[in-house]
């Protein structure tokens, strides 16, 4: 087959990572708790997205409604349509925000949500968020990142910052169980241990007044997941804004929580204290998983950050590395996995280093991990979110199932994965893995 075939062969494959911006917007929405999500789409789409969200915790469609709007709707009054659902369910519920989103077919009529929106912010004492998400340009974290920046308009950021408060961006909050409250929990305790205080942290399971009182913060950290509107937020905001990678494994949470120090004007010596207690205790416990993982492979398949993170850690764990695959197609792909890697840990990556971009599931199944004849397969511990894959491999690989979704892996007992905590944590779950080869 010619380069040329394949390159538009390839515009029509299944990547194993496909929600788009709509997708990101939901869950950007389910992480708030007062909020409701106005869907102005048909029927067919109810369950659709609603059901890739697994939570033990908090059923993501309970804060979903929808207008219903069918062929005759669209030809007449789709407006009617909106205002009555926005303001029955406004005045029923009396949420902290209303998030809408339309679909493609909607939008491709001529119909002018935002035109909607705009008369209908009067009429309502919340902020009304809309996130256009028609078409398959960008992935969820690009609808992810469309909310956040749509929110945080609505900050009134002339008020004056209290010092010492540390603001989150980019946080990629997606269930209420206790992997993400561990991250959240501990990510306050490094802050609040320095002798700074946590605010506004979007997106953690904060209401929306919460999340609207960012001004008090005097510095804004930034999460890869919202870099791209980094800058835009520095002007608009008129506070630092900080570039930073996840927080995972000891050097890149020294490095993350350093850069809030300097920025936050922590204490120097109580900042240098703590993370060399912190940094001393884990890396007593990381000692002994290595003699225990030996030689261990790691293969990854996550999201660019999250991807990055987590070769940082199983680098510092003396695991080799062969494969990394990438599951988003808007977080800086294969070199932006290198960088950020570069960042997080001073351990070489691997010369031989495999990264898939977001491929098929047909891709990945013929990497040597994946093999179906056991006696070929490369023995590795794959830490994946639920992916696609025949069902005889669930039961037969090494998986720790980490990220977004997660349908197998449900946490009432903190199970972080950032911080020295979440090092610790994920290192644990990694050796779990790890005891099933033996």
């Amino acid at each position: 087959m010619s380069e040329r075939t394949e390159d538009r062969l390839r515009e029509f494959r299944i990547p194993m990572m496909n929600h788009a911006r709509y997708f990101g917007v939901f869950m950007a929405s389910h992480s708030i708790p007062d909020s409701i999500l106005v869907l102005h789409k048909g029927t067919g789409c109810k369950m659709k997205g609603s059901t890739h969200i697994s939570d033990l915790f908090h059923e993501s469609f309970s804060q979903i409604c929808w207008t219903e709007v069918s062929g005759v709707d669209i030809l007449t009054d789709s407006h009617a349509m909106i205002e009555d659902t926005v303001l029955t369910n406004y005045e029923r519920r009396r949420p902290g925000l209303i998030a809408l989103a339309t679909s493609s077919v909607i939008e491709l009529t001529g119909f002018d949500m935002r035109e909607s929106v705009e008369l209908l912010q009067p009429k309502v004492g919340c902020p009304l968020v809309f996130v256009p998400t028609s078409g398959y340009e960008g992935d969820m974290y690009d609808g992810l990142a469309d909310f956040t920046r749509a929110l945080a308009g609505f900050v009134d950021w002339t008020l004056e910052p209290e010092p010492g408060t540390v603001n989150i961006f980019g946080y990629p909050f997606e269930r209420y169980e206790m992997d993400h409250g561990a991250n959240i929990r501990e990510l306050k305790r490094l802050v609040e241990a320095i002798g700074l205080h946590p605010g506004a942290w979007f997106l953690s399971g904060q209401r929306a007044g919460q999340l609207l009182s960012a001004h008090k913060g005097a510095v804004n950290s930034v999460l890869p997941y919202f870099n791209k509107y980094r800058k835009e937020l520095e002007e608009t905001s008129g506070r630092p804004a900080l570039a930073g990678d996840l927080p995972m494994g000891i050097a890149g949470t020294t490095k993350w929580l350093n850069n809030i120090a300097a920025a936050a004007g922590a204490d120097p010596d109580k900042t240098g204290t703590f993370i060399k207690n912190e940094t001393a205790r884990v890396r007593i416990l990381l000692d002994i998983a290595k003699r225990f993982l030996g030689e261990s492979t790691a293969c990854i398949i996550q999201p660019t950050p999250l991807a990055a993170g987590c070769a940082a850690l199983a680098l510092e764990l003396g695991m080799d590395l062969k494969n990394i695959v990438l599951l988003d197609s808007s977080l800086g792909g294969a070199d932006e996995f290198l960088r950020a890697l570069s960042r997080l840990t001073a351990e070489n990556s691997p010369d031989d280093l495999n990264i898939l971009e977001n491929p098929s599931w047909d891709k990945v199944a013929g990497l040597p991990e994946f093999h179906e004849d056991k006696n070929k397969r490369l023995p590795a511990i794959i830490i994946s979110p639920t992916i696609e894959m025949k069902k005889q491999l669930i039961f037969e690989l090494n998986i720790v199932e980490l990220g977004s979704p997660s349908y197998y892996k449900h946490m009432i007992y903190p199970a972080p994965c950032l911080g020295y905590e979440g090092t610790v944590a994920l290192t644990q779950r990694i050796m779990n893995a790890a005891s099933f080869r033996h």
